[in-house]
């Protein structure tokens, strides 16, 4: 319950676009990228950081040969935050969502594509202003399963990226895994 709190105030605070910063001359550190699903209490679903405690609840598989986390989502759409801190400022925030629909994102200018190659996949991408450079900032978005994955018909894929100004870049995938989250609805 604390951590959730905490968390939330940090979303919170994310959403308020972060703190003013400066970019570093050298920077060696990489940028924190988190997923949470709000309408569940915005537990994390998805963290670069390998310390970080995912919502064990939500989980509906085991890691497979590939490395595909499994999340249970009791609720479509569901609304997930992607947030991206780097006290250097951040870049670039980006979600690639395969075999779902994706509506309701914020920010507003954030860019909604389709994804490249082959499936149905969707990119949500925000690039923030070398010039006004922020700590931390979040993309939300509503997902819910259209096509559905190899995984079965109600599961929605999301990996989500960020960059800071130095060039360096995260995945929300555990670094040995450098696949994509999944979840799916019971």
């Amino acid at each position: 319950m604390k951590s959730t709190i905490i968390f939330s105030l940090f979303a919170a605070a994310l959403l308020a676009s972060g703190c003013e910063t400066t970019i570093p001359a050298s920077d060696s550190e990489f940028p924190l990228v988190r997923i949470s699903a709000v309408n569940e209490g915005n537990r994390i679903i998805a963290s670069s950081d390998p310390a970080e405690v995912l919502s064990t609840d939500l989980t509906c598989g085991p890691m497979t040969e590939l490395g595909l986390n499994v999340f249970v989502l009791r609720r479509f759409p569901t609304r997930l935050l992607l947030t991206v801190g780097d006290s250097g400022g951040v870049a670039m925030a980006r979600a690639i969502v395969g075999g779902g629909r994706v509506s309701n994102v914020t920010p507003a200018d954030a860019v909604v594509r389709p994804g490249e190659g082959s499936g149905d996949t969707t990119v949500i991408e925000k690039f923030y202003d070398r010039s006004d450079p922020r700590t931390g900032q979040a993309i939300t978005f509503d997902v819910e399963p259209t096509s559905g994955t190899s995984r079965g018909p109600n599961t929605v894929f999301v990996n989500a990226v960020g960059a800071d100004f130095s060039g360096n870049g995260h995945s929300s995938s555990r670094p040995h895994i450098g696949t994509q989250e999944g979840l799916c609805g019971g």
